[in-house]
């Protein structure tokens, strides 16, 4: 469960910005739709999000700086040596000065325990992309935060909890632009390895998206063939809004499994690039959902809304909202550009992003809007331009 995420000199993102996706203590209880991750906790956040803003406003951004961080922790092991950071930071007049940054809290379980404690982690990255010169991980038991490493350039110190002995030769292995996550997890520290498996339950469809097409299917394809409860489970949510398919087979290409579908009342099968953009998109989208929604992780979506006809957009929200169909309060956050969303949506479940005169993103929460009460009509008021976010038509 994603609770806050900031980032500083990131793409769009020049000064510090927050998505904060806390409920406020007074906000009613709606089950299924504000959750509770951990055990004891009074802190509630949404199983939906959506980020709406004009075209080039930053809502892909933030999904990017999200993944970027889950990809540095879980990947950067593989940097070689002297191998340039890659981030971007924001093009202005400061480019190539500050540090870029990023902080996230985020709950998920501790050392394989079952219940899930609160998080939190913070990376600054210098000015030449060369070198991590702060990396912070604490853990809460109940209020209290605990450390499990803190990091200056590279001088680290460990906490109790994180049991590594501050002689361990593993130690010398942390690389100056790797995390110290994920080296450790190589040497098969355990705690390291847990917190690995944490950030591996960030699923996305944002690194894709620069693929080309046909990557996008083979890599859903995959998952699709070697689980037949996802395919048994598209098939399912396919006949619903009789989309019209009814068997998938798989056939070799050079880069891997192409899939082929059967639909009612034609006889021979359809190669996937004769399908309708909606009826891949939604092929290639579904395995991040049922994936989130099965083992309770955190998925992050760009362009939810493209190409999926508006009837069904209402279902996958039900996939995370309904407490009954999401047991393991899984998560998802997706930029979106369909106002008709806003329709089945509560107020702590809405952000947008707006950019300046200078080009730099803003992200704000319609919660955070004073005077929205929780009988507003949000998708008129959107539409009228109360909140921001919108395009500016001269």
């Amino acid at each position: 469960m994603l609770r806050k995420f900031r980032v500083k000199n990131f793409l769009s993102f020049r000064d510090w910005q927050t998505l904060d996706l806390t409920v406020a203590a007074n906000a009613p209880d709606l089950p299924g739709r504000f959750v509770q991750s951990v055990p004891g906790s009074k802190d509630r956040f949404p199983t939906f999000v959506a980020i709406f803003g004009a075209n080039a406003s930053g809502k892909t951004n933030i999904l990017r700086a999200i993944s970027f961080l889950e990809m540095f922790v879980r990947t950067s092991h593989q940097n070689q040596p002297n191998e340039p950071i890659k981030v971007i930071q924001f093009l202005g007049e400061n480019f190539g000065k500050e540090t870029t940054e990023f902080e996230v809290e985020f709950d998920a379980p501790f050392d394989n325990e079952r219940e899930k404690v609160k998080y939190s982690y913070r990376l600054a990255i210098s000015p030449d992309h060369r070198v991590v010169l702060e990396e912070d991980l604490k853990y809460y038991r109940g209020n209290r935060p605990r450390r499990l490493f803190s990091r200056n350039r590279q001088e680290f110190r460990f906490g109790e909890d994180f049991k590594l002995h501050h002689k361990d030769l593993s130690i010398s292995k942390i690389r100056d632009n790797c995390s110290v996550i994920t080296i450790l997890a190589q040497f098969n520290h355990p705690i390291s390895t847990s917190i690995l498996e944490n950030f591996f339950s960030f699923s996305s469809n944002v690194p894709s998206i620069d693929a080309g097409e046909e990557q996008v299917i083979l890599e859903a394809s995959f998952y699709y063939e070697n689980s037949p409860e996802l395919l048994e489970g598209f098939l399912e949510f396919s006949k619903k809004f009789d989309i019209g398919i009814e068997k998938i087979e798989f056939t070799s290409s050079p880069g891997g499994s192409l899939p082929m579908f059967s639909h009612r009342g034609i006889s021979h099968s359809i190669w996937h690039n004769l399908e309708s953009h909606g009826t891949k998109k939604i092929f290639s989208l579904f395995p991040i959902l049922f994936f989130a929604q099965h083992f309770g992780r955190i998925a992050f979506v760009d362009e939810l809304d493209n190409a999926i006809h508006s009837l069904i957009l209402p279902e996958i929200i039900d996939l995370f909202v309904d407490p009954v169909r999401n047991p393991n309060n899984a998560q998802l956050i997706a930029a979106c550009q369909n106002p008709g969303i806003l329709q089945n949506l509560e107020k702590e479940e809405v952000f947008f992003t707006e950019k300046g005169a200078e080009g730099a993103t803003e992200i704000y929460g319609l919660k955070d809007i004073r005077g929205v009460r929780r009988e507003s009509n949000i998708y008129a008021n959107y539409l009228a331009g109360a909140f921001g976010g919108v395009p500016k038509v001269a």
